[in-house]
């Protein structure tokens, strides 16, 4: 993608602003700072969004979130994984989480059953747990997984594993570091090595870390790097190294690399800002466990937080869905109070709703919405009239039946009469299907 990248003459980074990482972000267009303007997201020891010679919008750290995601959407739908953890649900931990940026996009997989953070940083992960926790509109988006989302936050270091933790979750499905190698010294480093692809050993594993070639962009002299904290910057083919030297290892996996967040066709030969190792694991193949078991060890994880979100288990019928959808839709737009003023206004006295735009709501069944036949038989079954004319079938609406008959006088609550409009339609006579309860986890 190309960001068009563009410098203002004239300006230059102070050493202290050449020592923080430039931020990353999905772009596709990058502004020019004014000359002499003054960048206010520049604060001292945290990593830049941008510098004063060229702007990724929006934010490259939303690229990386964005592409890390996105690969993982794809493996999750790929058949390869697609039935793997069916009843459970997939679990993905992400290690050097910070302020969990991740979580947002994990959350809307519903593969996904469980998810678990780790970090270092015990007090910023306390600080940060309201980010894990469901939005009250998650309450009531009635979303459906195999198990509920379990959601876990622990403070610790990636060089060891917790043995109670390993034991709750053998099977975990991938592990994320999103800019986080870079902060390692050698010997943290190789922990996170063997932790990861040796006692984890998950299906997928995703690296990112900056392309040190790319600080060219930012100003930034050789031996320079973007965060006062990075231990390292890799170029691109000192990357590539290290993954031929943990596939090389552990000859389980097979890699690839891809850049994040393209510069303009100037920077072009320098590659991208963030360069990112997807490693998957041959399916049929073992990791050597035994080999690296000094790295598990009892408590070495504190649980921060741990919660499980709202879970809706469906336990009416496709036909009990699509007739009750079906009825939704008519009594409360086709024949709502202001198109009901519509139709006395016009002197009309019949409907006809096709059946198609029934099919078309996105809350219907897919076999409703595929199938027509299945549809009109549902709806006839329900007490609804079916008209076919011209190949095209139509639901038969007498707004002469349609009225609710509740005076003013009523005890009822706005909420029962609504609810009794439903099934006081003549076309919407629901006698012969019993639909339970909601039913929550």
């Amino acid at each position: 993608m190309d960001m068009g990248l563009l410098k203002v003459k004239g300006e230059s980074i102070s050493d202290e602003k050449m020592e923080m990482e430039e931020g990353c972000g999905t772009a596709n267009s990058c502004l020019e700072l004014p000359q002499g303007a003054q960048n206010t997201s520049t604060v001292q020891g945290a990593e830049v969004e941008d510098s004063e010679t060229v702007k990724f919008e929006p934010p490259v750290y939303i690229q990386r979130y964005y592409r890390v995601n996105q690969v993982i959407e794809n493996m999750l739908e790929s058949p390869k994984y697609k039935k793997l953890h069916q009843t459970s649900g997939k679990t993905i931990m992400e290690v050097g989480c910070a302020e969990f940026g991740m979580m947002k996009y994990f959350k809307r997989n519903l593969d996904v059953g469980k998810l678990i953070f780790l970090d270092l940083d015990a007090d910023l992960l306390r600080e940060k747990t309201h980010l894990l926790k469901p939005l009250p509109a998650e309450y009531l988006q009635r979303i459906s997984r195999p198990e509920a989302l379990q959601v876990q936050a622990y403070a610790g270091c990636i060089t060891t594993v917790d043995a109670e933790v390993r034991k709750e979750n053998p099977d975990i499905w991938a592990v994320v570091g999103i800019e986080i190698i870079e902060h390692l010294h050698a010997d943290v480093l190789r922990g996170f090595e063997e932790t990861v692809f040796g006692i984890i050993a998950p299906n997928l594993v995703i690296v990112t870390t900056p392309n040190a070639e790319f600080n060219e962009v930012f100003n930034l002299p050789p031996g320079k790097f973007r965060h006062w904290d990075h231990k390292f910057e890799w170029t691109r083919q000192e990357f590539r190294q290290w993954c031929e030297k943990i596939v090389g290892e552990f000859q389980f996996y097979t890699y690839k690399i891809e850049g994040i967040c393209e510069g303009s066709e100037a920077t072009r030969h320098l590659g991208c800002v963030s360069q990112m190792a997807i490693f998957e694991k041959l399916m049929d193949q073992k990791p050597n466990a035994p080999l690296f078991l000094h790295r598990v060890q009892k408590d070495a994880y504190a649980l921060i937080e741990s919660l499980e979100y709202p879970n809706f288990k469906e336990t009416r019928t496709t036909e009990e869905i699509t007739l009750c959808e079906s009825n939704y839709y008519i009594s409360y737009f086709v024949l709502s109070p202001s198109m009901r003023n519509e139709y006395d206004d016009s002197g009309m006295t019949q409907l006809k709703l096709p059946l198609q735009r029934l099919q078309n709501l996105p809350s219907m069944p897919k076999t409703a919405s595929e199938d027509a036949t299945f549809l009109r038989s549902v709806l006839e079954k329900g007490g609804f009239q079916i008209a076919e004319e011209d190949g095209q079938m139509s639901v038969i609406i007498n707004l002469d039946d349609t009225s609710s008959g509740h005076d003013s006088d009523s005890d009822m609550n706005d909420e029962e009469i609504l609810c009794a409009d439903v099934v006081d339609l003549n076309v919407n006579r629901v006698d012969t299907i019993n639909i339970d309860e909601e039913n929550w986890e």
